[in-house]
């Protein structure tokens, strides 16, 4: 797991020691890591950040570091949206659809023509330059170089630069390491599997959880004897 991050220049370094790829640029690096990040999807890789929202023509612009949604609200009631199902949810002749969003193209959708709305969303990490900061993780560093390796061979390949075997090396070796890299990542802490266990393992089915952000799921419950 990794809870600290380190900048991506540590990978462009790492990177242009190879013969083949010293032409490889930071924003190269930057674009294949951002593309491995939401590859792998693992939560740990993102933080998770509250931002305000101004509705108006029922819809606003998503953060640049946007990268999954959790949950919306309304700013001044604090009552959750639910994700719009309906087919027409994104009309603006549809009245009866509720507190509702939907998301296309950077922009969220509500059924509320104007209003003040609350996200808590999962965000790509950046450093005061705007580049993404990377987790500082040996097997997340190493993932990165090898699908940079892998990408780079690939165009070497076609290009008829180097053999077949050297490119399938490459594609074994980012693989294995992709592999590693993900399950490293989806691997709880005690306390993380401590508040798994406590929302599989409830006494009664809560069903207000979306609507309080999921305060008390990871609560135990206790069996009060009278």
């Amino acid at each position: 797991m990794a809870e600290l991050n380190t900048s991506i220049k540590v990978i462009l370094d790492d990177v242009l020691e190879h013969p083949l790829l010293r032409d490889v640029t930071l924003e190269y690096v930057i674009k294949s890591a951002i593309s491995l990040m939401r590859l792998i999807g693992a939560p740990k890789m993102f933080t998770t950040k509250l931002e305000p929202l101004s509705i108006e023509g029922y819809r606003a612009a998503l953060p640049l570091d946007f990268h999954s949604m959790n949950q919306v609200r309304d700013s001044t009631s604090h009552v959750a949206y639910t994700y719009g199902t309906d087919s027409f949810s994104m009309s603006t002749n549809n009245k009866d659809c509720g507190l509702t969003y939907t998301i296309q193209g950077g922009i969220i959708y509500t059924s509320a023509v104007k209003c003040e709305i609350e996200i808590s969303y999962e965000a790509i990490i950046l450093d005061c330059d705007g580049n993404p900061l990377i987790p500082d993780n040996a097997d997340f560093i190493r993932a990165l170089e090898d699908y940079i390796k892998m990408k780079k061979f690939s165009i070497l390949y076609d290009l008829g630069s180097i053999n077949a075997q050297v490119l399938n090396d490459a594609k074994s070796e980012y693989a294995w390491s992709v592999a590693t890299c993900e399950s490293e990542f989806k691997r709880l802490s005690l306390d993380e599997m401590e508040a798994l266990s406590n929302s599989l393992n409830t006494l009664v089915v809560r069903t207000n959880s979306h609507a309080n952000g999921f305060r008390n799921l990871g609560t135990r419950e206790h069996i009060i004897k009278h």
